[in-house]
């Protein structure tokens, strides 16, 4: 499983509360604040001067905006889309719906295709950005589209699967 820069960054935060709730010294009963109580005090300004709060809102800000994709990210991305048509294809097929991705079965290269996508970590961060979604979730979403009672997350994944597509 990989790891959007949005995830990353969460973890590092998470990592920084956790460190300063660590290496906190303990005060006295009488002279405790509540949890998280004057942390925006405390927090250390940067080179330029900004808070740490301050920082991490202005790189979450920054965060969800599309940068230019690399070459090899928008070679990715078009071999991503035609898998996307391919299943599009086959989805609701009686042959797929009784074999799926079953061993030796006739979607397997479909899927080991879509996991080769997967495998360029700089194209699947790209595109959760980009769409809160990986390649690996497109096998997810053909496996869910095999099983009974799935129909609104398939649905709902769907959407965002030709939203994704459509820019």
């Amino acid at each position: 499983m990989s790891l959007g820069r949005m995830q990353w960054m969460v973890l590092a935060v998470v990592v920084v509360l956790i460190g300063y709730a660590v290496n906190r010294p303990a005060l006295p009963p009488d002279r405790q604040e509540a949890p998280g109580a004057g942390l925006k005090a405390q927090a250390a300004p940067d080179q330029s001067g900004k808070p740490m709060e301050d920082r991490v809102a202005e790189f979450l800000s920054r965060s969800r905006v599309q940068e230019p994709w690399s070459q090899g990210a928008l070679e990715q991305h078009a071999a991503l889309r035609r898998l996307y048509a391919e299943f599009q294809g086959f989805k609701d097929g009686a042959e797929f719906k009784r074999y799926g991705f079953g061993a030796g079965g006739p979607f397997g290269a479909w899927q080991d295709a879509v996991r080769r996508v997967n495998g360029d970590l700089e194209y699947a961060g790209l595109l959760f950005d980009r769409c809160g979604l990986t390649p690996d979730d497109l096998i997810r979403h053909a496996s869910d589209g095999t099983r009974d009672g799935a129909g609104a997350k398939v649905k709902a994944d769907a959407a965002a699967w030709a939203a994704c597509f459509e820019g």
